[in-house]
């Protein structure tokens, strides 16, 4: 994950833009909350389908 480099460069450029400063911050820091998110219910769903099913032994 190399997306700190330019995250600190567009804020380095963006200087005092307020409006500029928002979509730095959400085209990131939102997209990470929602790949998490997403990540976090297939690891949730893969756990339910685990639980209700039997050990199969070879």
């Amino acid at each position: 994950m190399v997306s700190w480099w330019p995250h600190d460069n567009m804020h380095i450029h963006n200087d005092e833009n307020m409006q500029g400063l928002l979509y730095i911050e959400y085209g990131f820091h939102a997209t990470l909350m929602l790949t998490g998110i997403i990540l976090a219910y297939c690891f949730l769903s893969i756990l339910r389908e685990s639980s209700g099913k039997p050990a199969v032994v070879r």
